[in-house]
């Protein structure tokens, strides 16, 4: 799709390739989250919207929710005082939450992209794959193994 086609807003399916464009080497930690984001889905197509325009010529933004099985909780100064924590510093607690049987819990996330508009495909458009003529196939599908 050609970055004039597109819509801040919309929704689209993005075609994410198996070779993704080399990364930021100066990262930080949410840029490398959604290089991580990005790296799980190679070869797939996800559901993505657009939020803006990237930086890069005929790049787009887009986000995606994406569950998170990890939280982190802030403690408020009184929180802190009650476990004996030192004074005058900020603490955060993170890790998993689960429920009574143990079960880790999700929650929903979302996380950002700058992806080329190229990758970006309207949400009605059918995936056509090309038919190829193979006898192997039909042996396999049919559920029977000959030879």
């Amino acid at each position: 799709m050609r970055t004039g086609d597109v819509v801040v807003g919309e929704t689209y399916i993005a075609s994410i390739p198996q070779q993704l464009p080399a990364p930021c080497s100066d990262a930080g930690i949410d840029q490398w989250r959604s290089k991580m984001q990005l790296h799980l889905v190679r070869g797939r197509r996800i559901t993505v919207t657009v939020t803006g325009f990237g930086e890069e010529p005929d790049t787009v933004v887009v986000s995606r929710d994406v569950p998170a099985g990890r939280v982190a909780l802030r403690l408020t100064t009184d929180q802190a005082a009650a476990l004996d924590l030192a004074a005058g510093q900020e603490y955060e607690i993170t890790g998993i939450v689960t429920d009574a049987d143990g079960q880790a819990l999700t929650f929903p996330g979302t996380v950002t992209h700058t992806i080329p508009a190229r990758w970006l495909r309207p949400v009605d458009e059918q995936l056509e794959l090309p038919r190829t003529r193979t006898t192997s196939t039909a042996r396999w599908c049919a559920g029977t193994r000959t030879g």
